[in-house]
């Protein structure tokens, strides 16, 4: 079985899509997500070339993939990576998603680095920004 084929067809800025809107909005981040989440429209297309449309939020990690989240999907499209956000001090959090950096950042000014991990295959990768990090069971 061949798995589908993902594509962005298009980036704009937040406030194009009612959907997406009431989605963060919804969720509570409508004005902390403004300039850090895009509006992805994307299309997936199976092996009868048959193509359905969609559109999600959506942020870039650090190999150039967009994580998508929308009500009912959340994923990566392109290669998998973590999320960056340098900070002004040597703090460092980390972040399962995006959606809970947003929903902290409502709430508290970042200083320090953020590391959004965005996939739990890839915590051993977030782990290299602490100084002594602590061991991390791969098989969860």
């Amino acid at each position: 079985m061949k798995l589908p084929h993902y594509r962005i067809e298009e980036i704009k800025e937040l406030g194009n899509t009612p959907a997406i809107t009431a989605y963060l909005k919804e969720r509570g981040v409508w004005q902390t997500a403004q300039g850090k989440l895009k509006e992805v429209y994307y299309y997936v297309e199976d092996q009868k070339k048959t193509r359905k449309q969609f559109y999600a939020a959506g942020h870039q990690n650090e190999n150039g993939g967009w994580q998508v989240h929308s009500q009912k999907f959340h994923a990566c499209i392109g290669l998998k990576g973590l999320t960056i956000i340098p900070g002004q001090t040597e703090e460092v959090s980390v972040f399962n998603d995006f959606f809970a950096y947003l929903e902290w950042l409502t709430e508290n000014q970042q200083q320090g680095t953020v590391v959004i991990v965005n996939d739990p295959a890839l915590l051993p990768q977030a782990a290299t920004f602490f100084n002594n990090p602590l061991p991390v069971n791969e098989k969860r």
